[in-house]
């Protein structure tokens, strides 16, 4: 009975798995200055919290590649909700627009040590805030910045951090104490040499298709265009996570404007947002989201690669990762 007490307390316990949850709930008007209105719940990503020079904290959050929301807050005690406007100095609120949004998440400057709000556009209006602590809270907020090209966020900012039951874990340590192998899935690279089936959009289609049957488990694949040498992603992390859809995700050097502009064209015929993200050596990232169901999202997509790529439908194409 001794012995398999080590046994029965891995059981109980290596069940449980950390589940971090930070999204935002809500309307979103123009926050990359491109007129972009959006509406339901985006992931925030490279959040981080920091102490303020003026006393409380300051948050940040990315709302996209190249924007950030930043609270500042006071040290407020756990359980206690703090309702405030704007103006009245218990929270204010800014966004800002980077220009180089692939360096990473906002971080404090060396020199002041707070994060840099020289280019931050306030934002003004209401706000509720929540607490539990720095990864444990809500934020509500109604706010706009002033201007022609203001930008407006009108829902509720969520983060969590708790624990689990996850039943597939229950296995996992004891088939490991047991010495059985646990199978795993990896990223496959193909060779197109030993394909024996031409890659062309019907397959484009299927492979589609395929990543969006469960959004739960991260799916992708990447095509590559051989007559152009240009290669696009697909995955399953569209950006709105309450709506069902695909990310396509091309890179361009600059002086492409040609692919830009067919880019331009052919999402606006669509009616899809075209994300163009500058990086450090001079190239750009283009990013468009499409949501629907699988057929409709297979058919936009094969509509921007011949509108926007040239692709015909028996134009041969190579796959050369799928997740």
């Amino acid at each position: 009975m001794v012995r398999l007490f080590p046994f029965v307390l891995v059981l109980l316990t290596c069940g449980c798995t950390t589940h971090t949850h930070h999204v935002f709930h809500g309307r979103m008007e123009n926050l990359a200055g491109d007129g972009w209105i959006e509406e339901g719940t985006r992931a925030i990503g490279g959040m981080s919290s920091i102490p303020s020079q003026n006393g409380g904290r300051l948050l940040s959050m990315s709302l996209d590649p190249a924007v950030s929301f930043v609270l500042r807050h006071p040290v407020v005690e756990p359980e206690k909700t703090l309702h405030a406007q704007s103006s009245n100095g218990e929270l204010r609120a800014w966004l800002i627009r980077k220009s180089r949004p692939l360096g990473g998440p906002l971080r404090p400057t060396s020199l002041s040590k707070e994060f840099d709000l020289s280019a931050a556009v306030p934002l003004k209006g209401e706000m509720e805030l929540d607490w539990r602590n720095n990864l444990d809270f809500v934020l509500r907020v109604d706010v706009r910045s002033e201007g022609i090209n203001y930008a407006a966020l009108r829902g509720q900012f969520e983060a969590r951090h708790e624990r689990e039951f996850d039943p597939n874990m229950v296995w996992a340590a004891p088939a490991m104490m047991m010495g059985i192998g646990m199978a795993t899935t990896t990223s496959r690279h193909v060779d197109p040499s030993k394909d024996t089936d031409q890659v062309t959009l019907a397959l484009v289609d299927q492979q589609i298709q395929r990543i969006m049957k469960n959004r739960k488990r991260h799916r992708s694949f990447c095509v590559k265009i051989p007559s152009t040498g240009e290669c696009i992603d697909f995955s399953n992390g569209a950006t709105l996570l309450d709506k069902t859809g695909v990310q396509m995700q091309g890179f361009g050097a600059k002086g492409q404007d040609e692919r830009l502009a067919a880019l331009k064209a052919v999402c606006a015929e669509t009616r899809l947002r075209l994300r163009i993200i500058p990086m450090e050596n001079e190239e750009s990232i283009a990013l468009i989201d499409i949501y629907g169901e699988p057929p409709a999202v297979a058919g936009t997509a094969k509509a921007i690669l011949k509108g926007a790529f040239g692709v015909k439908d028996a134009t041969p194409l190579e796959f050369i990762r799928m997740d």
